[in-house]
């Protein structure tokens, strides 16, 4: 899979905040990274799995938790149109698990 430039604005810059080599496509030894773009600060996995679309139609409910206004979740529901259920946080502080926890239980219960 080739690098992807950010779906959010099409630039090609970006630099890396978390590299990791996992299994999320079923492509074995497939390395990964979440990079910042330099344009719109957007947050992203790079490269976006060529399969995400089939990834995401699997589940009936999507959430993306994201620190930010939701950029990520519009991207998601219109390249892909499912229902992202985007979960913001624009406070400058992390998500504690324990909140995470939370919104997954109340879509749960929904």
């Amino acid at each position: 899979m080739e690098p992807t430039d950010c779906p959010l604005c099409g630039e090609a810059a970006a630099r890396v905040i978390l590299r990791a080599d996992f299994n999320l496509t079923g492509a074995a030894g497939t390395a990964y990274a979440v990079v910042e773009c330099l344009a719109c600060h957007l947050r992203y996995l790079n490269p976006f799995p060529s399969n995400l679309g089939e990834i995401l139609y699997r589940f009936d409910k999507v959430l993306v938790p994201e620190l930010n206004a939701g950029q990520l979740a519009l991207l998601l529901r219109a390249r892909y149109l499912i229902d992202a259920i985007s979960y913001s946080k624009v406070q400058g502080k992390p998500f504690k698990i324990a909140e995470i926890v939370r919104k997954i239980e109340e879509l749960l219960e929904a």
